[in-house]
């Protein structure tokens, strides 16, 4: 399961994340940013939370896919309570190991309501005047 943030111009805007570190969500959902350049539709993440290839057509060199590898950013591993993320890229892919709709059952209530990403795109030219 994902979600794909987009960053209209990166040139204009920075986006930041911010997550808030809660155990079951880790321990259940291994959640996992991958920093893009360019929107690529097959290119997300499987149920282990491990990042797909891109369809054989758009297949890039070693060198290239071992630079994505190490994009590909594992929110959990740090013990800290918060991470904070800056992004340039054009695209940013939130990932979860596991389907939104198993929460109810694998979650507490209060851990449900929680929230562990929180994203704000601000405008580089004005950094006083945040976009979103």
């Amino acid at each position: 399961c994902s979600w794909t943030l987009e960053n209209p111009d990166p040139t204009k805007y920075s986006l930041y994340l911010r997550f808030n570190r809660e155990e079951q969500v880790c321990t259940h959902f291994s959640p996992m940013v991958l920093p893009l350049d360019h929107y690529l539709a097959n290119y997300t993440c499987d149920p282990r939370g491990e990042a797909t290839s891109p369809p054989p057509a758009r297949q890039r060199p070693d060198d290239e896919e071992e630079e994505e590898e190490e994009a590909e950013l594992e929110l959990c591993e740090d013990a800290g309570p918060f991470t904070f993320l800056h992004f340039d890229k054009n695209f940013v892919q939130l990932c979860l190991a596991a389907e939104p709709e198993a929460a109810p059952r694998l979650l507490a209530p209060q851990v449900l309501e929680f929230r562990f990403v929180e994203v704000l795109l601000i405008n580089n030219n004005n950094s006083s005047q945040f976009t979103c």
